[in-house]
Formats: C-alpha cells, structure tokens, sequence
C-alpha cells in the first residue's frame, strides 16, 4: 500500500444538496467519504517518521537542482519517507550523486517525478531497511556499455524491496551485492512490476 496522501485540511463534504431523484443517496455517501477518510487517517498512521516532499527543497523545473536534491536526501532521518511529487529534478555531479550509509532508507515517487542524473545514481550501504518504489530515474545520455555507470546501488543491506521503478540509460539500472530481500532472505533484492 502506498502511503502518499498527506491531508493538512478537515474535509467535510457536503452531499445533503444532492437528491434522490438524482440517484445519489446523500446520506449513504456521507457515510462511505467519512470511511475513506478514516482509512487514509489510518494508512498515515502507520508511518514510523516523516512524509518529506521533494517539492520543499527543489522546483522540479528541469534546472540543475544538485544541491537542491542533496538538502532532500540529507534531511531524511530513519523511519522518514521521502517523496518526489510529479516534476523534473536534475543533478549535475561526476560520480555517485549521494550515498545513503548506515541508515534506513525509503524513497517513493509519484507518477510524473523523473529524477536524472548526469553519471552515477544513488548507492546505499549498510542499511537495515532499503525501500524503493516508483521511482524514474534515468542517465542524462546513454552511458557505454564498459563504463560501469549503475542507477541504484545497494550494498550489504538487509530488508530490501524494489518495485515498480524505471531506471534507463546507465550500463547497470540496479546493483545489489551482499543483501537480502523483505519477503524472502534467500533472494538478492525484489523488483516488482505490475
């Protein structure tokens, strides 16, 4: 279940002007937008840290926005979620553009968020909790079959799960050394499309 809405408003629709005659059983409705939104209270519930948006650090416009993207990263602390919310976000860094050490680790993105980077991706080390899912991330040009250029990375971590992501142009879209899936420790690491 993704956990990507974040209400900052009561919402209380009122469906009372709506009248049988039109089909709609006002109070039938009332009753089911009040269950919706005691299950969404519920799912937000359920996160241990922060919902960080993207959109507070970086304009998603297309311009080189590295230390912008760092600053997101940077701030996320275990148990935190950070989103990209539909927008261009570029990084411009020979390398790997960050490197998560040690920490847990939860990115999920929005469709319409595309994340490019101009040589390496993300490497995360040494975490207890790798989650990944949504995520389109894609190498400013293709990079040659001998260069070793990797998307994501992730190294002698545990409780891996990767899905529904899009990574294109590097040499290797992901990397996993030394790391054990949530659902089934034998595995590497899970890439799940639907």
């Amino acid at each position: 279940m993704n956990n990507y809405i974040n209400f900052t408003s009561t919402y209380n629709p009122n469906l009372q002007a709506l009248s049988s005659t039109d089909g709609y059983n006002a109070v039938k409705m009332n009753e089911m937008f009040g269950q919706i939104m005691g299950n969404i209270a519920a799912v937000q519930s359920t996160l241990t840290g922060s919902l960080i948006d993207v959109r507070s650090f970086a304009p998603g416009d297309g311009s080189d926005q590295t230390a912008q993207i760092k600053a997101f990263f940077d701030s996320a602390q275990d148990g935190d979620v950070l989103l990209f919310t539909p927008g261009h976000y570029k990084v411009v860094k020979v390398g790997w553009f960050y490197t998560f050490s040690g920490r847990s680790v939860i990115i999920k993105a929005l469709p319409g968020a595309i994340l490019e980077v101009s040589d390496q991706g993300i490497r995360i080390e040494g975490s207890n909790h790798v989650e990944i899912s949504g995520v389109t991330l894609v190498r400013t040009t293709q990079a040659a079959w001998s260069k070793n250029k990797t998307g994501l990375y992730i190294e002698n971590s545990s409780n891996v799960l990767l899905q529904n992501n899009d990574i294109s142009k590097f040499t290797d879209g992901i990397g996993v050394n030394g790391s054990s899936s949530q659902d089934n420790p034998a595995r590497k690491c899970r890439d799940k499309k639907q």
